[in-house]
């Protein structure tokens, strides 16, 4: 994975804890209500950090899968189809 791939899934990972920390204290903070209604709204809020947090963890594992893809085996340049397999060269 080249350096620039590893820093982008580093960011995207540290971006989900971020929104994973938002959906704790939103919980907490609704644990702590009194008012029905605030507390219902407040777990929405949690709810939806939750759902941003899994969005970003999706998109870090496609980055992964798309590093991996264009890393392939036989493929030193990052473009699929061009590495150094015998049947590109006999053409």
């Amino acid at each position: 994975m080249s350096e620039d791939s590893k820093r982008e899934v580093g960011q995207v990972v540290s971006l989900a804890a971020r929104w994973r920390k938002l959906e704790r204290e939103a919980i907490d903070a609704a644990n702590e209500m009194a008012d029905p209604e605030a507390k219902r709204r407040m777990l929405f809020v949690a709810q939806s950090y939750r759902l941003i947090a899994e969005r970003i963890e999706l998109r870090a594992e496609l980055l992964e899968a798309l590093e991996e893809i264009k890393s392939g085996p036989g493929n030193d340049n990052g473009t699929p189809g061009k590495g150094t397999d015998k049947t590109d060269e006999a053409k």
